[in-house]
This record gives structure tokens, C-alpha cells and sequence, in this order.
């Protein structure tokens, strides 16, 4: 009888860890415009090529498309920086998305 009882829980042990885990619906973000993606490309290729002042151009006119893109101004961050403009890095949106974003602690950047 006992074995019989054994075999239900081990059944029933088996069949719980085959139940596939409840997820929560994340919100979806909507999709940055054409131009910014654009703009965003023209400057990846600039900076690629080492024109900075015309990445950190392109990256800001996609800033202007997508003003929420923290990926955006943590790259005319580093841009800025690579040109030698560190006041105007560090006084930038970027740093105090970051400064905001350590400050929220972890799992609390809005990263896009």
C-alpha cells in the first residue's frame, strides 16, 4: 500500500516540474523611428571611420528621434570623450541617466 503512495507522490513530484513557469507580460516599448535608426547608423559608420564630430552630429539627430534611448547618450558620452571634451561628456544626459540609474540600484535602468 505504502508503494502505492510513494508511486502518486513520485508522479505527481514528476508532473510539477514539467509545468512550464507563469511569466509576466512585459510592456512593450514601441519602436524608435526610421530616422533614428538612420541617423544612428550614419553615425556608427563615422565613428567606425574615426570622424567623431560627425558621430556625435548623427547620434544626437537620432536623439532627437528617439529621446529616451539611453543607449544613445551613453554614446555621445564616450564620442565627446574620445574627442577630448570631457566637461561636456560628464555634464552630458548620459552621465546623469547613469547617475540616476546607480541611484535607482539594480535592475532599475531603463536600457534601450
Amino acid at each position: 500500500m505504502w508503494i502505492g503512495k510513494i508511486l502518486l507522490l513520485l508522479i505527481i513530484t514528476c508532473l510539477s516540474a514539467c509545468a512550464a513557469p507563469q511569466v509576466k507580460a512585459q510592456e512593450e516599448k514601441p519602436l524608435p523611428s526610421k530616422d533614428a535608426y538612420y541617423s544612428f547608423l550614419l553615425g556608427y559608420g563615422a565613428e567606425k571611420d574615426g570622424k567623431w564630430e560627425d558621430a556625435v552630429e548623427h547620434y544626437r539627430e537620432a536623439l532627437g528621434h528617439d529621446p529616451s534611448s539611453v543607449y544613445l547618450k551613453t554614446e555621445i558620452s564616450f564620442v565627446l570623450l574620445r574627442l577630448g571634451k570631457v566637461s561636456e561628456a560628464l555634464s552630458s544626459a548620459a552621465w546623469r541617466t547613469l547617475q540616476q540609474s546607480e541611484e535607482a540600484g539594480p535592475g532599475h535602468s531603463d536600457v534601450s
